[in-house]
């Protein structure tokens, strides 16, 4: 497999194992839960992130960071499943071996490399982010949240959401739709 096709073959795992339906969640109610103490909404806050910050593939010694920016922003490695780390080392050996690493170090120790980008700025799917929030607040159903209590959180956070990142009508129509589902 040439180089590139190769690349393009890493990235879409990539996407498929990290950024979309229930890995995508698990993700996010992570990056919600972990979120640094001075931001006063985490949900919104990092929703906001998945929204508007353009996905990459950096690698720390402690886990993934997949947003352009925000290298804080870490998923750990004891969080992922054995297939998700099993790509990232695949990863790590693709860069290797092809010199497509960029190695960066960080403030108070550690580095980071991360899978040179092609150019192209990729981000995640609206509706699915959103979805996967509503998914994630409807788990908490089994903590004992009440379905009415859940919709309210969930439209509070949407509202918020919609006054941070433009989403498009049709979008929310969308969104509406799939949560019906729920």
């Amino acid at each position: 497999m040439m180089q590139e096709d190769k690349e393009k073959d890493l990235f879409q795992r990539f996407i498929e194992l990290f950024l979309e339906g229930e890995n995508l969640r698990d993700m996010m109610v992570y990056m919600c839960n972990t979120c640094t103490s001075d931001v006063q909404d985490p949900i919104t806050h990092t929703i906001c992130i998945f929204l508007s910050t353009p996905i990459r593939i950096s690698i720390t010694k402690i886990g993934l960071a997949p947003f352009q920016g925000f290298n804080t922003a870490i998923f750990p490695f004891f969080c992922m499943r054995e297939e998700q780390k099993i790509l990232l080392l695949e990863i790590l050996q693709f860069m290797q071996e092809n010199s497509r690493a960029t190695l960066s170090t960080q403030m108070g120790g550690g580095g980071m490399a991360t899978l040179k980008p092609d150019g192209q700025r990729i981000y995640l799917d609206t509706s699915e982010v959103i979805f996967q929030f509503f998914q994630a607040t409807k788990e908490s159903e089994r903590t004992g949240m009440k379905a009415h209590v859940r919709d309210k959180v969930c439209n509070i956070i949407l509202q918020r959401v919609c006054s941070a990142v433009h989403i498009p009508r049709r979008t929310l129509n969308e969104i509406m739709e799939r949560a019906r589902e729920l």
